[in-house]
């Protein structure tokens, strides 16, 4: 890495043996170089221990309908996670000299601070599955019926009891034709990291400041310059809560021509409350606005003073547009972005699913398939604000996949094709618009033989497998992230050729 401080000194020398920054390459020699880098070391190091029992019968005791099955576990974890940063990175060696002090001595490397911390959690978990309805009981429309009941209880050391049911339906109409539908309410205590995590520095270009950047046009508000944030621990989270709701139908024809086809199609909806999130530069400006808007702000927006010349343009502009009018506001210094609950959070969806598996003859066994996941709300709320977040940064509105396969004998064929969304990156800009991240297809291939007995001892069990992740190597669209794409979204390592040869004995 680079120091920032060995950096100036090497610059302000009055030697040959000063750092040229106006030379272009090979003009600063070996020593030179050598004299401004550093190593830089950040040591983590995260722990996990677990303990459980658990137990199942599928036939405890019988009721009216048939078996009732049960299973129950206990369960220990101990978690750790522990993070020693460099000096130059920690705080201890600040570049201080500068017009920018900044707590990170190294050039484009963030400040962090270390952190540590730990937790115990008991889990006590149980389930039910009860028949309701025997198959064959002559009830109109009701084929069979079986009922799930399940809870789970765990005890945190740092965050109390929780306690959470869940309770699914299955009812077949027909043999052929199903619904069914769950509710269950979830509960996530905050990871050691969004808890514990000191305290990071970050400054990123692209965060135009909605309510100023077209009253002054400064290149600060236009977001042209590198806007200070922090982002924190959080040891004051409160838990997530959730409540959820999943209902749906499936066509599965057991005999008859179209046995082998399964068509299934769901919609689900979960409601959150104090969802953990960092809510993001661009969305915590995006809130001032919106807060503004109403005669409030966003207290996580640190500003400025209001300068005669903020004044001036905020009055040119109120002059310019008097059903638009905007109270001065200085200019941003610094956005809080750690670790928050938000008030509530909305997703739902619709997943479809297709299968069929074509009846074999004498080419060999073909199966094809196809998946898609729409999303119908992804809503946020913070301070009173709704956020809409669907095409944002990571939640794309459809998610797609296909597969088709082929076997015969012990050869066997599979591709799959896969397709994310598009989003849009909200920390960019092209033009007036957001920084638009295109769709993503993958194509991932694959062939195996399986040897048997007729092969003799040595072969026999013996199976290869060949295939080809990413087969058109195509790449991720480019977006704002530090590696330079969405990394949940999508990955970088392009085609990747594999093989594989397993025995079994």
């Amino acid at each position: 890495r680079i120091s920032k401080t060995l950096l100036q000194q090497s610059v302000s020398l009055m030697t040959p043996s000063a750092f040229n920054p106006f030379g272009g390459p090979n003009v600063n020699s070996d020593a030179v170089l050598e004299s401004i880098r550093v190593s830089s070391i950040r040591a983590g190091k995260s722990t996990l221990l677990t303990w459980d029992l658990n137990a199942s019968r599928p036939d405890l005791f019988q009721n009216w309908a048939g078996d009732v099955g049960m299973a129950w576990g206990v369960e220990y974890r101990r978690e750790t996670i522990f993070e020693d940063s460099d000096p130059r990175l920690d705080g201890s060696m600040p570049f201080t000299n500068g017009a920018l002090p900044d707590e990170s001595d190294l050039v484009g490397v963030s400040a962090t601070n270390d952190f540590g911390g730990e937790r115990d959690v008991i889990s006590v978990y149980g389930e039910v599955a009860v028949p309701i309805v025997a198959e064959g009981s002559g009830f109109p429309l009701v084929h069979s019926m079986d009922l799930q009941l399940a809870g789970r209880f765990e005890h945190f050391s740092d965050f109390g009891d929780a306690i959470k049911p869940k309770a699914a339906l299955h009812w077949f109409l027909t043999p052929d034709l199903s619904l069914r539908g769950s509710y269950a309410r979830g509960f996530r205590a905050p990871n050691l990291v969004q808890i514990n995590q000191g305290t990071i520095t970050r400054r990123n270009q692209g965060d135009a400041d909605p309510w100023r950047e077209d009253v002054t046009g400064t290149a600060n508000d236009l977001g042209d310059t590198y806007r200070p944030s922090l982002r924190f621990g959080n040891p004051d989270l409160d838990p997530e809560q959730s409540e959820s709701f999943s209902g749906g139908v499936i066509f599965q024809p057991v005999g008859g021509a179209l046995e082998g086809l399964r068509l299934s199609a769901d919609y689900w909806n979960i409601q959150t409350e104090d969802a953990i999130t960092v809510i993001g530069v661009d969305t915590q400006l995006d809130l001032d606005f919106e807060l503004r808007s109403m005669g409030s702000f966003n207290p996580d927006v640190i500003r400025a003073d209001v300068t005669p010349f903020d004044q001036a343009a905020f009055d040119a502009y109120n002059l310019a547009n008097p059903t638009m009018t905007r109270q001065a506001a200085g200019e941003v210094l610094l956005v809080n972005d750690g670790y928050v609950n938000l008030e509530g959070k909305k997703v739902a969806g619709l997943d479809f699913s297709g299968s069929y598996r074509i009846p074999e003859f004498g080419a060999g066994q073909f199966t094809v398939g196809a998946d898609a996941t729409y999303l119908l709300k992804y809503e946020e709320t913070s301070q009173g604000v709704i956020i809409d977040q669907i095409r944002r940064n990571g939640n794309p509105e459809w998610r797609l996949s296909a597969s088709a396969g082929w076997r015969l004998g012990g050869f066997s064929l599979a591709a799959q094709m896969r397709r994310v969304g598009s989003v849009d990156d909200t920390s960019a800009t092209a033009g007036d618009e957001l920084w638009l991240v295109e769709p993503w297809t993958t194509i991932n291939v694959l062939a195996g033989i399986e040897f048997g007995e007729s092969y003799g001892p040595i072969m026999k069990g013996v199976e290869l497998k060949f295939g080809v992740k990413n087969l058109t190597n195509n790449l991720p669209s480019y977006a704002d992230e530090s590696p330079g794409y969405f990394s949940g979204l999508h990955n970088i390592e392009g085609r990747v050729v594999y093989g594989q040869v397993s025995k079994e004995f």
